[in-house]
């Protein structure tokens, strides 16, 4: 059959072609239903039940792309792409884009191996921090233990002319704290007893006292300073000499 016409068959039974049908150009169905599970509609999509290979796979040339940009609105546009060959065919190299403004979500049991560098743009926040082994630091576990982040809460203080400082330690003997003050009438031959303006909870290690000689006094007399006993609540210092003077001392204990 040969021309510029239409050939039509209008026949209920239809038409069966017993052999090869071969189509110079493109096949335009009035309806795709008739297309069997064989195949894909273009519009309505379907399921792969078997591995697909795309063009170029032997060449190493193919890849898969997933446009964004059916919705008209370009938001979240971009071109997620698979197997994308950034090289050559003699020397290949892989790519493989995820973009756009969704979540990727690896839901595998088997986890995700990544065998080389893993480059983040922004904060990595992981869901359980027990996974991190004991290098790392929990920022969020602050406390007083061993690899923990201590907080100030443990460095307490009374700063003043009279006043301590805590220091926390790891022995399990208490927290470490010096103790510091002034007191007046030093007199020589007698003693002054300074009660701590912390007592120590176990123990006093020192306590040192240091009598204050103004400059003014211009004494040519030696004036000595001693501890004659400590507990953990108070201090007594001796004085030698023949002036009397104010007094400061530094203790330490905890």
């Amino acid at each position: 059959m040969r021309g510029s016409g239409v050939t039509h068959i209008d026949t209920f039974g239809g038409c069966d072609v017993r052999e090869g049908l071969r189509v110079g150009k493109q096949v335009v169905p009035d309806d795709y239903g008739n297309f069997d599970s064989r195949y894909l509609s273009k519009n309505d999509g379907g399921e792969l039940l078997s591995p697909v290979r795309f063009s170029g796979f032997r060449k190493n040339t193919g890849s898969i792309a997933v446009s964004t940009h059916s919705d008209g609105n370009n938001f979240g546009d971009g071109q997620t792409q698979f197997g994308y060959n950034k090289g050559s065919q003699s020397r290949p190299e892989f790519h493989h884009y995820l973009r756009g403004r969704g979540v990727t979500a690896i839901d595998t049991l088997g986890g995700c191996d990544i065998s080389a560098e893993l480059r983040v743009g922004r904060q990595v926040v992981p869901r359980d921090y027990g996974n991190f082994d004991s290098r790392y630091l929990r920022l969020t576990q602050i406390g007083d233990a061993t690899g923990n982040v201590p907080s100030m809460a443990y460095f307490l203080a009374s700063l003043g002319y009279n006043g301590w400082q805590q220091f926390p330690s790891q022995d399990g003997a208490g927290n470490l704290i010096i103790q510091w003050g002034a007191f007046g009438e030093f007199k020589s031959g007698e003693s002054v007893q300074v009660q701590f303006t912390r007592p120590f909870p176990r123990y006093c290690v020192f306590a040192v006292p240091v009598a204050v000689v103004p400059y003014s006094t211009n004494t040519t007399t030696v004036e000595p300073v001693y501890l004659a006993e400590k507990t953990n609540t108070h201090a007594t210092f001796r004085k030698g000499g023949t002036e009397t003077l104010n007094g400061i001392y530094i203790a330490l204990g905890y």
